[in-house]
């Protein structure tokens, strides 16, 4: 990679930024696309807001969902791409402005990713086609304007850091670089699982294509190192996660069944697959948008591959795209039978993020050659090759942009209200919990006492009891283990009844009742570890940010005669 040119980065960066905002223009004009998992995500981000305004940074109950019973939701899905929304919805004052700057920024982000991923193999200008090709790439918006996969459409454009900075750390291995491969592969983790165990499968691939021989112990040590910082920074969320998988219903086995099934949602899977399955499940769609990112891939690719010599360069990415379409495909098959982590990402076709980024790069490695061939007798050529981007161009807009459902924007706001106590999705519902507990969603108390209800927020109630029988105070809230009550001050362990809704025993006396969620100590103690974790990869990106600028200053000439 040649050196960076300050004022021309800057003006490719707006150039990627303004195509960008370009990308969400249908958006903000039409509405917010429509997807099976946009209730949840907007419950998700309404619980980060709640919690946020009552001063928890990080939420540990879904308070007002599901007719107040809450879930647990939170505790489950990675936190990232909700802290993101929260903060556009400061900028933009409703749900709707905010998922318009979310999306541009997500956009945007995975561009820049994209173009600081091709600089180390491309010039200037061809990484700047590499960024905005991937801004066209089917699938990646395909994430958000159809499927509405929000978190995982988040993830896919912190992916191209993350193969960034573990080339760089193969090929030079500088502490920045270690440091900067910690903080997106840390910043995946709390993105999106799925993509985080297909990308760490992808990272490992890519990171062995990139290694070379003379320092591949050397490398191979600075890649764990920048893991274990990675999972230390982001331990602050996956111990709770990974300590807590039995008590939540998305662990159990129906939901890798049915619609969930690996094995119905293969890539070119059309003579294994039912033809009634292949069409309702859209695979058709599916194999379609393969097919587009691999036919520029291969147009773009081919130019470079005839003319260049340094073909071995990109072997990285001829590699990584070819074990994606592996996994991506029925030849995996018995792979995902015996890991059962590949089968609870449940969907093969997820590999498409990463065939996108790959391909964009092959994609983008002829780009200067076919530029040049539009001045030679080769203009056929190069004519040949700009036509097959357009029309991948052309397939993004008219088959994925254009029949995009879009909720206008006062339909949006409503159904937001709406979502506020709305039922949620009974994956991430304790596995105590049923749902003929939302049938009795007010207090239960013996005969004749009341009940007035003094505070009540995420992750603490409090309530005043009238005296008389005593007996059981059945709350409307989901049983969990980490529900503790306090009974006029006195610690009691709740129980629970028949549906999973929280009882606490009260006395004859007026009691004042406190039902709170604490947290055990040793999630505290990795909130403490992920916390230092940031600060020393802050502090390593700063010190590296005032070295760029000093090294700039002193090359730069005095003016003085």
């Amino acid at each position: 990679m040649s050196p960076t040119n300050g004022p021309n980065t800057i003006l490719r960066l707006s150039l990627i930024l303004a195509a960008s905002v370009a990308m969400v223009m249908p958006i903000y004009f039409f509405g917010i696309t429509n997807g099976n998992d946009l209730p949840q995500h907007y419950q998700f981000a309404m619980t980060f807001e709640r919690s946020l305004v009552e001063g928890t940074t990080y939420p540990s109950w879904s308070a007002d969902s599901n007719n107040g019973f809450g879930d647990i939701g939170v505790r489950f899905y990675p936190p990232l791409a909700y802290y993101v929304m929260v903060a556009a919805k400061l900028i933009g004052g409703n749900w709707y402005n905010a998922s318009v700057i979310t999306f541009a920024f997500w956009f945007f982000l995975g561009s820049v990713g994209m173009y600081f991923l091709a600089r180390e193999w491309l010039s200037p200008n061809a990484s700047t086609a590499a960024a905005l090709l991937f801004l066209l790439m089917p699938y990646h918006t395909n994430q958000i304007y159809n499927a509405f996969l929000y978190a995982e459409f988040a993830a896919t454009s912190v992916l191209p850091f993350c193969f960034l900075f573990a080339y760089r750390t193969c090929r030079r291995g500088s502490v920045y670089d270690i440091a900067g491969l910690a903080a997106s592969y840390a910043v995946l983790i709390i993105t999106h699982l799925p993509l985080t165990v297909i990308g760490s499968i992808s990272l490992l691939v890519f990171s062995l294509a990139s290694l070379q021989r003379a320092n591949a112990i050397r490398s191979l040590v600075k890649l764990t190192a920048a893991v274990a910082i990675a999972l230390a920074a982001s331990s602050f969320y996956w111990l709770r996660m990974v300590s807590e998988l039995s008590l939540v219903k998305h662990a159990h086995a129906d939901l890798v069944e049915k619609a969930y099934d690996f094995r119905i949602n293969f890539l070119l899977s059309y003579l294994n697959t039912p033809t009634a399955d292949y069409l309702d499940r859209s695979l058709i769609f599916s194999d379609l948008m393969l097919l587009a990112t691999l036919a520029v891939a291969v147009a773009g690719a081919v130019p470079f591959f005839l003319k260049r010599t340094d073909r071995k360069a990109f072997l990285p990415f001829i590699v990584l795209l070819a074990v994606s379409l592996f996994f991506a495909t029925p030849l995996s098959m018995p792979l995902w039978e015996r890991f059962e982590f590949l089968a609870q990402t449940q969907f093969p076709w997820r590999w498409l993020a990463v065939i996108s980024i790959a391909a964009t790069v092959l994609a983008a490695s002829g780009f200067d050659i076919v530029v040049g061939h539009f001045r030679t007798e080769k203009r056929p050529v190069a004519l040949i090759i700009a036509g097959i981007v357009a029309a991948v161009a052309a397939f993004t807009f008219a088959q994925v942009i254009r029949p995009a459902v879009y909720v206008e924007r006062q339909q949006f706001e409503n159904r937001i209200s709406a979502l506020t106590y709305a039922k949620g999705c009974e994956c991430f519902w304790p596995v105590t919990a049923i749902a003929g507990a939302l049938s009795r969603p007010e207090i239960s108390l013996p005969a004749g006492r009341k009940v007035d209800v003094v505070s009540y927020s995420t992750a603490r109630r409090e309530y005043l009891v009238s005296p008389g029988v005593s007996g059981e105070m059945r709350l409307p809230l989901f049983y969990y283990p980490h529900w503790n009550a306090y009974v006029n001050g006195v610690r009691q362990t709740p129980r629970m009844d028949a549906t999973g809704a929280v009882l606490v025993d009260i006395p004859e006396d007026a009691a004042n009742i406190v039902v709170q969620f604490e947290e055990p100590q040793s999630y505290r103690a990795a909130a403490i570890i992920s916390l230092l974790a940031w600060l020393a990869l802050f502090a390593a990106g700063v010190v590296f940010l005032f070295g760029r600028l000093r090294q700039r200053s002193e090359t730069e000439p005095s003016g003085l005669s």
